[in-house]
């Protein structure tokens, strides 16, 4: 599965890179010590290979079909809002079932987990995920389980299984499983993390506006309210 994301770069001159790019390589590349030691060749590679659709290259900085997500290294973000991914989190399956993913993702984690970038599984809270008005996410919006710094890849992988299959032993549906999620240290990088819908993407748009990002394009199939019938 997967689809179109809208991907923007800023390096530290203000140039500015646009692409419609395919949603799976994203957040492996994005969770990386590449990414993470902001290596120019990575960037490089993130933009190769754009979707072949009208506009797609060097388009506006409307998001495309699963949302946008803005690499910033002048003002060390990165910015999402997209029903795809989040950024500095992803599902424990990417620790507990790493073979899913082939051989480099599990180098690209054991890279991670040497230099103590992988912090622990985690979940979001009930309140947090109950709140309807959600429309940035904060550090206190998760909840820490397990601390995983320090920790090998092997061990990683070790405690991420034994949560996951704990969790489906006691048929927890997957909203209400113990720890779903790992999180990730990714600094020198602000993390922030746009909830999907409306709000969100009104939300994004008012950040990169004033972050100095010239926001063009058709937003509106984003921002508009859904209306359920």
């Amino acid at each position: 599965m997967g689809g179109y994301i809208k991907l923007v770069f800023r390096d530290e001159n203000d140039s500015v890179r646009k692409a419609v790019v395919w949603t799976n390589p994203t957040p492996h590349e994005i969770h990386s010590m590449r990414m993470l030691n902001k290596d120019r060749a990575l960037i490089d590679e993130m933009f190769a290979y754009p979707i072949e659709k009208e506009h797609a290259v060097n388009s506006s900085m409307a998001p495309d079909e699963y949302g946008i997500i803005v690499i910033d290294w002048k003002l060390n973000k990165i910015s999402a809002c997209s029903h795809y991914t989040g950024i500095g989190r992803v599902g424990s399956t990417w620790m507990s079932y790493p073979e899913m993913f082939g051989p480099d993702h599990v180098e690209e984690m054991t890279l991670l987990a040497n230099n103590n970038r992988i912090l622990s599984l985690a979940r979001l809270t009930d309140s947090a995920r109950k709140r309807k008005n959600l429309v940035l996410e904060k550090d206190s919006d998760w909840e820490d389980g397990p601390s995983l710094v320090g920790k090998s890849f092997s061990e990683i992988n070790k405690i991420a299984d034994e949560n996951f299959k704990q969790d489906i032993k006691q048929k927890k549906p997957k909203g209400h499983r113990s720890f779903f999620f790992v999180r990730f240290d990714m600094r020198p990088f602000e993390v922030l993390n746009f909830r999907d819908g409306p709000s969100g993407f009104k939300a994004i748009k008012k950040m990169l506006e004033q972050d100095g990002f010239q926001v063009d394009g058709d937003w509106s199939e984003h921002i508009k309210e859904r209306v359920l019938k």
